[in-house]
């Protein structure tokens, strides 16, 4: 037993056993997908953490075999980690599917006051469960591949506000065409193009079709001084973005977007009547580079390099070019990356990118 009362080394998971060791001022339990094996070794106790509902698709991340295809269910949607510490027992609960759902979670946890810490957006909350005496059961609203911290403490929590989804009770389209900007010196056209919403990569010019870099999309919308006063909540809803979106409001940088869901609070930020929206979105190198084998070559490369599988790896260049180092004009001027390695061919796939679908401003109450 540890000085917390509980045994030590006793939780056996579904991929390993694991270690439970001393961090800081606390000790720690994790795993991917964890649950306690019969009883946690004979011991009687109920799994530390258990999913008790939870669905959703398990979309491919990081190339990993397991997550390409199907769904996750249970205890094998939601990873998590546990901590205890002077102030309490904390656990980072992490959705592993691309869908949102309110997981039903039972902690081996009662008797305290509950905390939900969300780092995405830096708010702390108050939360009430269903304690039985000797486990807590919470329904959690999670994000696609979203996180949070759950905190079971014995401090006071009742000056937070309550965790909750929030209710969306008004959805405004965004207009349908945008004016937008390519960083300049990447191969795009200058100057300001009308385009819709959809990925660059359909783009009939060359050098929005091929573009890697930073485009920047303005508009403007309208809020009505009615909708101010019936919501306290006002967000922006991109829909899907690759890959980056930097969100500026009126003149104000409000978040960047780095993963789903691209939605942001922009309820501090917006005034009735006309609003300006600015939006910094930026895509991987892979387009451009892809878009450079459309031309020739003015590098020498090594012969090509497959994995043990006979995949393919690339190429290596095979030595630095003279005028890399210099002033001089690149020998093919319609290039415009310059790497080291040769990831790409000429009919390598390209990469969505760019404001993907509609984008909505949408209203409703926390």
């Amino acid at each position: 037993m540890d000085a917390g009362g509980g045994p030590r080394n006793a939780l056996v998971y579904k991929r390993e056993t694991a270690k439970t060791g001393f961090l800081g001022g606390g000790r720690a339990h994790h795993a991917l997908v964890a649950r306690t094996a019969g009883g946690a070794g004979g011991m009687g106790l109920e799994p530390d953490v258990d999913v008790l509902s939870a669905r959703g698709l398990a979309y491919a991340v990081s190339g990993r075999a397991e997550t390409e295809c199907g769904v996750r269910e249970g205890n094998d949607a939601i990873a998590w980690i546990h901590r205890v510490t002077d102030y309490g027992d904390i656990y980072f609960i992490a959705n592993q599917t691309g869908d949102e759902f309110d997981a039903k979670i039972k902690f081996r946890v009662s008797g305290k006051k509950i905390q939900v810490w969300d780092a995405e957006t830096n708010k702390q909350y108050r939360m009430e469960g269903d304690d039985s005496g000797s486990a807590t059961t919470l329904t959690l609203p999670m994000r696609k591949f979203g996180s949070l911290f759950i905190v079971f403490t014995k401090d006071d929590n009742s000056g937070m506000e309550p965790y909750r989804a929030p209710r969306i009770i008004k959805k405004n389209k965004l207009p349908d065409e945008w004016t937008v900007e390519f960083e300049d010196n990447l191969g795009a056209p200058q100057g300001a193009f009308k385009l819709n919403a959809g990925s660059w990569t359909k783009s009939d010019k060359p050098g929005i079709k091929y573009f890697s870099g930073t485009a920047t999309y303005t508009a403007s919308f309208a809020v009505d001084k009615n909708d101010l006063t019936k919501s306290n909540l006002i967000r922006l809803n991109l829909g899907k973005v690759r890959n980056l979106a930097e969100i500026h409001v009126n003149g104000a940088r409000v978040a960047t977007l780095w993963k789903e869901p691209f939605i942001c609070d922009i309820t501090d930020y917006v005034k009735p009547g006309k609003n300006e929206l600015k939006i910094k979105i930026t895509n991987t190198w892979a387009n451009r580079m892809i878009g450079d084998e459309q031309h020739p070559s003015d590098i020498k490369w090594d012969d090509l390099l497959l994995y043990y599988k006979q995949e393919f790896m690339g190429y290596k260049i095979s030595y630095i070019p003279d005028w890399i180092w210099t002033d001089a004009q690149r020998p093919v001027k319609e290039r415009v990356s310059f790497t080291t390695w040769r990831f790409y061919e000429k009919d390598s796939p390209l990469e969505e990118s760019g404001l993907l679908t509609d984008a909505y401003v949408e209203y409703g109450n926390r």
